[in-house]
């Protein structure tokens, strides 16, 4: 019996055998096993902080490999799958290797980055500073390995930046795409000083714990295990290098992040030694408190007015149109106008649906959504003392299918058709619209809007539009062709950033003050040390906003006049 059973099976295997044999055969494509992917270690990341100048250059160890030649790639097998041929990859080189510290162990979450210096002239014919371009980065994994692609030739540079280590740069040769070098760094640790400091009221006694943790969110004893981290860089204590702005959101604070003790009212933080900084306090993107210092300065003692912190209240009230009930997993998020980076997201719901916050007096954008509605959008003012009243009311998405009237024979590029909502008052509204092609080349469909009066945005040109939920209408959107606006000043001293940058923001805005152009930028000063900054708008009547960060605002009318560029001097800001 046992003898007749391994006969069967054999006989099985034989069949089984014969019939892969015939469905290889008869199929065009070659047959691939496939290989699960290698786990990989997760990468201990820092957050991104902008490039610095490279001051000494540690130790790199350079090993090229020969790039594959074009014979050996033209015979390699391509995999067709469904018809459609899959080739190479676009880019197959691959510069790659590990970043040490000085004892050999790895530097994980290193930010590496491959790019190249640009230099050139601006649109004036003034020389710019050289500045380095990225085209590929990433951060080490646990084992400090890295992995870039050579996306273009020439003469490129690979920079590294990682927390308590000094900068480090190598100059690489890229012949061709598919090179492949390896690259591996050797980084100095920096000295490292430590800020320590105090948190008092007005009259000098330390402030009460719950008080600590409503201003900085996270300060509690969790913030000592994972290194002063917080979900929001707008609300803690940082050691900046340059002066902080709110407008500029989360890419303004420039620095190192304290370790805050909620029960001591005291904080610490770690610096390169010999470091100037700025240690600043801030709650809801407003600065509470700030002393500068230098190494070997005392003990930094911030004094703070809790009662003025929460001199206002606002109450937002979220409701399904339909029901009047409050959809479940609503979420409320607060955000400075002109600044993407969230303030504050409140998901507990106070009885009959509303929300409560406490914040700075000020202007506030707050952005209610959940699943299956559309999300909305108003703009409220917070009063000294007072409480302001919001209602947000969440519908069925509405769509729009626009119809692109090119009134100067322009349309713009269908990868850059970006459009934007914001609602009667101004408010914009950053989440669930999307936008995508219709069925003309001319059209344009936008789905996730809500009901109500309202404007789309596209390329500075304006368009108002009244929806009723849960409907798809049809619009034409005439569009005029953006010009260039070119803004030349001068910088103020103490206005340009320890990395020579100057932060800057800027907006065009209807004479109803409905902005068209909301801009952040970061200006590098040319080598006559003016700055040049540019916005594109339709031709028109606007209103001209801009403010240095450091500096004073300016304010001025202004037209967009039918030449492709308009050029507008302003002072010192």
């Amino acid at each position: 019996m046992r003898a007749r059973g391994l006969a069967f099976g054999a006989l099985l295997l034989l069949a089984a055998s014969a019939l892969v044999c015939v469905l290889t055969l008869g199929s065009s494509a070659p047959v691939f096993l496939a290989r699960l992917p290698e786990e990989t270690s997760p990468a201990a990341a820092d957050p991104a902080t902008p490039p610095l100048p490279p001051r000494r250059e540690p130790p790199a160890s350079r090993e090229a490999e020969p790039a594959p030649s074009r014979q050996a790639e033209a015979s390699a097998p391509v995999a067709r799958r469904a018809g459609a041929e899959i080739g190479p990859p676009a880019f197959p080189g691959e510069i790659s290797g590990r970043v040490l510290d000085t004892s050999g162990r790895a530097v994980a979450g290193a930010y590496v980055a491959l790019g190249l210096e640009v230099g050139g002239t601006d649109e004036d014919g003034v020389a710019l500073e050289p500045a380095f371009e990225a085209f590929d980065s990433t951060r080490t994994d646990a084992k400090g390995q890295y992995s870039l692609s050579p996306k273009r030739t020439g003469s490129g540079i690979v920079r590294v930046e990682a927390r308590r280590f000094e900068p480090a740069s190598e100059r690489v040769e890229i012949p061709d795409v598919a090179t492949r070098q390896k690259i591996d760094f050797q980084l100095i640790p920096l000295p490292i000083s430590v800020i320590r400091g105090r948190l008092l009221s007005p009259e000098g006694a330390p402030l009460n714990p719950w008080v600590v943790e409503a201003l900085f969110p996270g300060a509690d004893a969790r913030a000592a295990r994972i290194g002063g981290r917080t979900a929001s860089a707008l609300s803690w204590i940082h050691a900046l290098t340059d002066p902080y702005c709110a407008w500029a959101g989360a890419s303004g604070v420039r620095g190192e992040a304290a370790v805050i003790h909620p029960e001591t009212s005291s904080f610490e933080i770690e610096v390169p030694l010999h470091a100037e900084r700025i240690v600043t306090a801030i709650s809801s993107a407003r600065i509470l408190a700030s002393q500068p210092w230098r190494d070997g300065d005392p003990e930094v003692v911030l004094f703070v007015d809790a009662s003025s912190r929460f001199q206002g209240r606002f109450e937002a009230q979220v409701l399904d149109a339909r029901t009047g009930a409050t959809p479940p997993a609503t979420v409320a998020v607060v955000r400075v106008p002109g600044v993407a980076d969230e303030l504050a997201r409140l998901t507990r719901v106070f009885p009959a649906g509303r929300f409560s916050s406490t914040a700075p007096a000020g202007i506030y954008d707050l952005e209610a959504r959940a699943p299956g509605f559309a999300a909305a959008a108003t703009r409220v003012e917070v009063r000294d003392g007072g409480t302001t009243d919001a209602r947000l009311s969440l519908d069925s998405p509405s769509t729009v299918r626009l119809f692109l009237d090119p009134v100067d024979g322009w349309l713009p590029e269908p990868g850059s058709r970006q459009v934007r909502y914001r609602d009667s008052r101004g408010a914009e509204v950053r989440t669930g619209i999307e936008a995508g092609g219709g069925e003309e080349p001319a059209s344009l469909l936008v789905r996730g809007l809500p009901p109500g009066e309202g404007y789309l945005v596209l390329a500075g040109n304006l368009l108002r539009i009244g929806l009723s939920a849960g409907t798809e209408v049809e619009r034409r959107f005439p569009l005029r062709k953006p010009r260039r606006l070119l803004v030349r000043f001068r910088p103020r001293d103490g206005t340009v950033g320890g990395d020579g940058l100057v932060e800057c923001s800027a907006s065009l805005a209807t004479a109803a003050g409905l902005p068209v152009v909301e801009e952040t930028k970061r200006l590098r000063p040319r080598r006559d040390g003016s700055c040049l900054l540019w916005l594109v708008a339709p031709p028109g009547d606007y209103g001209f906003r801009m403010e240095v960060c450091g500096g004073k605002e300016i304010r001025r009318p202004v037209t967009v006049v039918e030449a492709e560029t308009t050029w507008l001097e302003v002072e010192s800001p």
